[in-house]
This record gives C-alpha cells, structure tokens and sequence, in this order.
C-alpha cells in the first residue's frame, strides 16, 4: 500500500495504448498533471515537467 499521496503527469501526446495505461492510472491517483509531449517528457519538457512536480509537492506541505 502506498503510504504518500500518487502524483501522476501524464504526455499530452502519448501513443493511444500508453495513453489509455496513464488514464487507468490517473483514476487512482491523487493529483494528475498533463504535460505537453509524448514519452521522454524528462527530455522534452525537462524544466516544465520539474515546475510542475515540485509545485505540486510544494501544495502538499
């Protein structure tokens, strides 16, 4: 059982069948972003994609 709260960032342009996994995800997860790009989002979008999961974790405390 996970013991913090699930943050998920889903590709915006994702594959349809990665796609549909990050969905079935997102529903048990506690936050869900969507981040423009399609798999490699850490090299796509590196910096975004850091704002986005430290402003998130910020939100937490």
């Amino acid at each position: 059982m996970l013991q913090c709260p699930l943050q998920l960032v889903v590709a915006a342009q994702a594959p349809p069948r990665s796609r549909s996994e990050m969905e079935a995800l997102a529903a048990a997860a506690d936050q869900v972003s969507v981040v423009p790009g399609r798999l490699g989002l850490h090299q796509e979008f590196g910096a975004l994609l850091a704002r986005q999961l430290l402003g998130n974790v910020a939100s937490i405390d």
